[in-house]
């Protein structure tokens, strides 16, 4: 065989090895969901069962049709098991429901010494117990599910608790688990989802920072991707479940964690004047200028003094530390999910299900807008109202899905005539100043009687939240005022707007 004979001999061979690797390539690469194919599950984790118009709300945001609802807890005292904290009121309908039981710490730290049958029975009791009154509610249960925190070392154990469940159950009953994230690495898993028929990997939370230099949020687009890569190879069909919420953590002087509370309003925090405000910044920054942060942000503040915050108690010069979410950043989770799962994805399941008496999760439509994969504009709506002849007010509401940033991050300027308004009452706006303008064209602080401008910040607006001004006219209300608006989003964006605000009368 002479040489070009055999340069091209070998030519065809390496075309055909590129081929057949790439076609193994495309035959091992996952499947890649579109936003609309994605079903979407909500968790509910109160001692209250859902209340129906928050299940319509999110219903109709997302097109979710499966709750996991947190129907109670398994306790062990006295060397016995029972439920506890049964959820109360009436279970809801319009959706698949699954009850979910999970342990409470004095069942953890007696998980190795428990007789698994035994714990499989207090569950099952539990479950049958709730099928009776599902019936009696109209409510559809669609199946059991297990949040047991077992150590990896026991997962064998978890094995034979969800096998002796499944022979106490109607064969028909669906049963499903919750997966820490230190599961992944055992051999144990692919034994314990066996007897399941599926599961939720939680890809978030893995790690609470136990020191307050520790830069760890409750969810990253690198730690979605590798859990769900990671569930994807183990082949048991799957849930991915993502968070919507913020946490708070509270630090010590000297850096340790003290306490962690996920049922905090951040905008309270944000708007308490005993707490320093020192710092805010995403856990990743935009990768280049002008692109969206689509990260989770840390907010940082301290304790000017001893007090108490929502029922946190504070010594001077603690560090309370915000951790929140915002509609890009679980946008950026979900994408990793659509793009990573695979064929085995069932959905996407949110903790927590959205609403009004749970500001600490992302609000309905910001959740829409993240699974939708579009972008989350803002929309504040400013109004002018006469309340009375002698009595404007002015509103500010944050219909959403993106929301802005904490601490400062509103500022509305109100041209007004001088002297002619007196503030009477402010709601949700958390500084007032009083304006004029200088020789130079710029404004300057001045006096009640010679001010022609209101600047107002609001340190926090949540979505569907309103901040007012209430004034007092000493003569009559102008017909227009005009308004400069400047918001600082949790994309990262800026947005300015001014307008012509037409006062209008109330009802």
């Amino acid at each position: 065989m002479n040489t070009s004979w055999l340069r091209l001999f070998l030519l065809i061979i390496g075309i055909t090895g590129c081929a057949l690797m790439a076609l193994a390539w495309s035959l091992h690469r996952p499947r890649k969901w579109e936003p609309h194919q994605v079903p979407i599950a909500f968790w509910y984790w109160r001692n209250e069962s859902a209340k129906q118009t928050d299940i319509d709300s999110a219903l109709k945001h997302t097109g979710a049709r499966t709750l996991f609802l947190r129907a109670g807890q398994i306790d062990y005292k006295d060397g016995k098991l029972k439920r506890i904290r049964r959820v109360t009121g009436v279970l809801p309908r319009g959706t698949d429901v699954h009850l979910v039981y999970n342990g409470t710490p004095a069942l953890l730290d007696k998980l190795e010494s428990v007789k698994e049958a035994e714990l499989a029975s207090a569950i099952s009791a539990a479950y049958l117990d709730d099928l009776k009154r599902a019936t009696k509610d109209q409510s559809h249960i669609a199946g059991v599910q297990l949040d047991l925190d077992m150590p990896t070392r026991l997962l064998k154990r978890y094995r034979d608790v969800l096998h002796s469940l499944r022979q106490q159950l109607p064969p028909s009953t669906t049963i499903s688990i919750t997966g820490l994230p230190t599961w992944m690495n055992s051999p144990d898993l692919a034994a314990v989802l066996l007897e399941t028929d599926f599961w939720i990997p939680q890809c978030y939370g893995a790690e609470i920072p136990d020191e307050f230099d520790e830069l760890i949020p409750i969810s990253s687009v690198e730690g979605v991707t590798d859990a769900v890569t990671r569930a994807r190879a183990l082949g048991e069909p799957f849930y991915a479940g993502l968070s919507a919420y913020s946490y708070v953590l509270l630090y010590g002087g000297d850096g340790r964690l003290l306490t962690v509370r996920g049922d905090m309003n951040p905008a309270t925090i944000a708007n308490d004047p005993h707490l320093k405000f020192i710092e805010r910044k995403p856990f990743e920054p935009a990768r280049n200028s002008g692109a969206k942060v689509t990260s989770e942000w840390r907010y940082v503040y301290q304790a000017r003094a001893a007090g108490v915050v929502d029922d946190m108690i504070l010594r001077a010069g603690d560090l309370i530390v915000v951790d929140a979410p915002s509609t890009e950043s679980l946008r950026a989770t979900a994408r990793a999910v659509r793009e990573s799962a695979g064929e085995h994805l069932l959905g996407i399941c949110i903790f927590r299900l959205p609403s009004l008496e749970d500001p600490a999760t992302l609000a309905s439509s910001s959740i829409e807008a993240a699974l939708k994969d579009v972008d989350g504009s803002s929309d504040i709506g400013i109004k002018a109202t006469l309340a009375s002849e002698d009595t404007l007010l002015v509103s500010l509401e944050n219909a959403g899905p993106a929301t802005p940033l904490l601490n400062e991050s509103i500022t509305i300027d109100l041209t007004v005539p001088p002297g002619q308004f007196r503030i009477a009452g402010l709601r949700g706006f958390s500084w007032v100043d009083l304006l004029c303008n200088s020789g130079d064209g710029t404004l300057q602080h001045c006096s009640e009687r010679l001010a022609n401008t209101i600047r107002l910040r609001a340190s926090a607006l949540p979505v569907a939240e309103v901040a007012e001004i209430s004034l007092s006219a000493k003569a009559e209300s102008p017909k227009q005022l005009p308004v400069d608006l400047t918001v600082h989003l949790d994309d990262g964006r800026t947005i300015r707007k001014q307008q012509l605000l037409q006062v209008t009368f109330g009802d």
